[in-house]
């Protein structure tokens, strides 16, 4: 997240609580599709050739992560992920990093011994917020101990995301706008930010409700 580039996102970053040393998140399962499709983007540019349909697809691609990022660690369109640290957080719920979460479909942890076990399911709950997840110990459960100094004794697999049809027609047109300008000038330059203006406010306004 980048909210000391860009101040008018600011407000969409919820502050997380610290991560756990070595906290790393990984794609697992990407998306299988994009959050806006590529002939609703080249009819925006008035192209009807496939001439640049590759150029077209990574353009997409390159805009929907930038929006995720902009948007706080926002991902829009269903993936798989796993989060692995050195520890659960003490006193503290832990923050998944990505979201919106719809589903946890794993927790294990290396005890002290160094075994690696798989925490019921019934020991966790799932706290879900359009740009914030966080899994927390059920009531009267606190986080199983971990073995020390290991950077990986937790692991959690989870689905982020949802499906297209879901995504808040604010940031489709954001992509489709920032796509238009990519195409439109393919070159750097020092007065053009990442994203058009219009993206930017278009991101903004979808800041408070990200899917309808």
């Amino acid at each position: 997240m980048f909210p000391w580039f860009y101040p008018w996102i600011s407000f969409l970053s919820l502050s997380p609580p610290p991560l756990p040393t070595g906290t790393k998140v990984e794609v697992i399962a990407p998306p299988t599709q994009m959050p806006v499709d590529i002939a609703l983007v080249k009819a925006n540019c008035r192209v009807q050739h496939n001439l640049e349909d590759t150029l077209f697809q990574h353009w997409i691609g390159a805009a929907t992560a930038l929006a995720q990022i902009l948007a706080g660690d926002l991902q829009l369109v269903t993936a798989g992920y796993r989060l692995t640290s050195a520890g659960f957080p003490p006193a503290r719920p832990l923050n998944l990093i990505v979201a919106p979460v719809s589903a946890v479909s794993l927790v294990q942890y290396f005890d002290g011994t160094g075994t690696q076990q798989t925490w019921d399911p019934s020991n966790y709950q799932l706290s879900n917020r359009p740009l914030k997840a966080e899994i927390w110990p059920a009531p009267n459960i606190t986080w199983p101990a971990t073995q020390p100094l290991r950077v990986d004794a937790i692991t959690v697999e989870f689905t982020a995301g949802a499906d297209p049809q879901s995504i808040n027609p604010l940031i489709k047109q954001a992509i489709i706008l920032a796509v238009t300008d990519w195409f439109q000038n393919r070159t750097d330059s020092a007065q053009r930010l990442d994203m058009p203006m219009a993206s930017q406010r278009l991101l903004q306004a979808a800041g408070r409700e990200v899917y309808v």
